[in-house]
Formats: C-alpha cells, sequence, structure tokens
C-alpha cells in the first residue's frame, strides 16, 4: 500500500494474466473486453481505497485515475459490461 504508482502486485498480475489467458483476453483481445475492463476498474478501485485508508493520497490517486482509464472502456466500446 506504500506505492506512489498504480499497483503491480505479483500475486494479483498472476492472477490477472491466467484469467486472460482463460478467457481468452490476450493481445489486442485484452482492450476489447469491456468485462475485463470492469475486473480491472473494481481492482484499482479497490486499492485505491486502501491506499487512502493508509494515508497514501498519491497512491490512491493513481489507483483512481487507472480505474477510471478501465471504466471508460464501456462508453469507449458502447457495450453493457454485463452481457
Amino acid at each position: 500500500m506504500n506505492e506512489k504508482g498504480v499497483s503491480n502486485n505479483r500475486y494479483w498480475r498472476a492472477k490477472s494474466d491466467a484469467l486472460d489467458k482463460y478467457m481468452g483476453w490476450e493481445d489486442d483481445r485484452k482492450d476489447q473486453s469491456v468485462f475485463r475492463g470492469f475486473i480491472h476498474g473494481v481492482y484499482h478501485c479497490a486499492v485505491g481505497i486502501g491506499k487512502a485508508v493508509c494515508g497514501n493520497f498519491t497512491g490512491s490517486r493513481a489507483e483512481f485515475k487507472r480505474a477510471g482509464e478501465q471504466f471508460r472502456k464501456f462508453r469507449q466500446l458502447g457495450k453493457n459490461p454485463l452481457k
């Protein structure tokens, strides 16, 4: 929770990579999946809250910015994330 930038925790990165492979979200498909963006947006929101609780407001802002980038994929792709 002390990182000043966006979290890249090795444990969760490995889980994310495994999920990408399982779902076929590799290469360009990563940016085409609204559901993937939703999952990653929620992750970065949660980490942002954790960093804020710990007093790491710089890291928290970076996480919320990244979450916003992920959530904007809904609008860019014009899709419902739950479908």
